[in-house]
């Protein structure tokens, strides 16, 4: 059984391995996470396709994989800064708050 670990210290652990981890491969990534999961002794939860949507720590709370935002004046303006970035990527357009994490994401969806 994992040890106790707080939500934002799982989220910066996993953006580590998720976004820090340049030249390695997808299989290290999934194998990183594997062993934070199993430290942590969190449960991923699935969706119908299978991937991941958030982790369920042991106090209950919920780590999501995407970016989570304090309030949505930071997701707001996250999403001003990556429509000025002309990388021909989707652009977020609109920002939601999570009932999961209780944070703010965004996303490229219409409502």
């Amino acid at each position: 059984m994992g040890r106790i670990v707080k939500p934002a210290e799982f989220a910066k652990r996993r953006d580590r391995i998720m976004h820090c981890s340049a030249g390695r491969s997808n299989d290290w990534r999934k194998r990183a996470m594997k062993r934070l999961a199993k430290e942590a002794g969190t449960t991923a939860d699935k969706t119908a396709g299978g991937r991941v949507l958030s982790w369920r720590l042991r106090n209950g709370q919920h780590v999501c994989v995407k970016h989570r935002y304090p309030d949505e004046q930071f997701a707001t303006t996250a999403i001003d800064q990556i429509q000025r970035e002309p990388d021909g990527r989707r652009k977020p357009i609109r920002a939601y708050a999570c009932s999961f994490c209780f944070g703010w994401h965004i996303t490229s969806q219409p409502k």
